[in-house]
């Protein structure tokens, strides 16, 4: 599939996202989307066609965190820098953002769900700045949940913890 995104990329990437042309089939790239792949000049050039219908689709299909490894080798994320060109140029931001749950809940991790989710929170912090009315609006709007959720995590955590002592 990722040869398919490299040599016809609009016929991929209408085959693959848009609605109309994948009735009955939704690619969900949840591991490695080979849109990622794709140049931003690219990504933008096929959803300047639709923008408000294609550029929500991209923001479902681009992940929002990108590992990063230091020069010790140690992993952590980031937000993609690739997901955050896209949004800058996404005519609704909201609309391109998506679900909270969908963008920020892990598909897998190691560990504490709770450590996770709150170093994801202090990267999406990064929004609280942005140029944009909308993304700082939804920021302000969003990050009370994600407190909720962490909290709900931590709590899970201490219950786990007792149950083993």
């Amino acid at each position: 599939m990722e040869s398919l995104f490299q040599v016809q990329p609009f016929v991929a990437l209408d085959a693959f996202l848009l609605p109309a042309v994948a009735v009955g089939f939704h690619m969900d790239f949840h591991v490695k989307s080979p849109v990622e792949k794709l140049e931003p000049e690219t990504l933008h050039e096929w959803a300047r066609r639709e923008p408000s219908v294609r550029y929500p689709l991209l923001g479902e299909s681009l992940h929002l965190f990108a590992a990063k490894r230091d020069e010790k080798n140690h992993e952590s994320e980031e937000l993609s820098p690739l997901y955050v060109a896209m949004l800058d140029q996404a005519p609704d931001k909201v609309a391109f953002f998506g679900d909270l749950w969908h963008r920020v809940h892990p598909r897998s991790w190691s560990g504490s769900l709770a450590d996770v989710l709150a170093k994801r929170k202090t990267q999406m912090m990064k929004f609280a700045d942005h140029p944009d009315a909308k993304v700082r609006d939804l920021m302000n709007e969003i990050m009370p949940e994600l407190d909720r959720w962490i909290e709900r995590e931590r709590a899970r955590d201490r219950t786990s913890e007792e149950s083993f002592e």
